[in-house]
């Protein structure tokens, strides 16, 4: 995972040392978490506790459409898509 994805994972973060690794689709504990591949590459990404406190508390949403692409979207409904290469806002139509 860290080799795909080396770098936090927040929209426009610089940070190469992110101290989490986050479940894009919230970790479920118990009988329904057996067999629904929740532990899988395409479903981890790297974050600063900061970052993780946004995305856990604040309005913050990711999804990962494919393992190693960030879908963002923050509290006022704009994207942003986060890869290897960084972030880049997309724009919505109207």
């Amino acid at each position: 995972m860290r080799l795909m994805t080396p770098a936090d994972t927040f929209p426009f973060s610089s940070s190469l040392s992110p101290q989490q690794i986050d479940h894009t689709v919230p970790y479920v504990q118990g009988a329904a978490a057996v067999g629904s591949g929740q532990s899988r590459i395409g479903n981890y990404g790297p974050l600063r506790t900061f970052h993780y406190r946004i995305r856990t508390f604040g309005r913050w949403t990711v999804k990962q459409p494919f393992p190693g692409i960030y879908l963002w979207r923050d509290p006022y409904g704009q994207l942003y898509l986060v890869d290897h290469t960084g972030t880049r806002r997309l724009d919505q139509a109207a």
